[in-house]
């Protein structure tokens, strides 16, 4: 049960979406313009006890481990 589960989180895989070239003609939320402007990291990790799975984004590109 992953309520109990002490997690030992392993890395099932990595994105990387580089950022947009500024200016952009179109408009979106401060939110988005944000992710566009510095790319975006997208990290899928699990549990290798429970099998949980969980996601992490973070701005720019990310090279160490979560």
């Amino acid at each position: 049960m992953s309520i109990l589960c002490r997690h030992k989180w392993k890395e099932l895989a990595r994105t990387y979406v580089p950022p947009l070239p500024s200016p952009f003609d179109f408009t979106c939320s401060e939110l988005m313009a944000e992710r566009l402007l510095s790319g975006l990291t997208t990290i899928v990790l699990q549990c290798q006890k429970c099998q949980v799975t969980r996601r992490e984004e973070c701005l720019g590109k990310e090279v160490g481990y979560v």
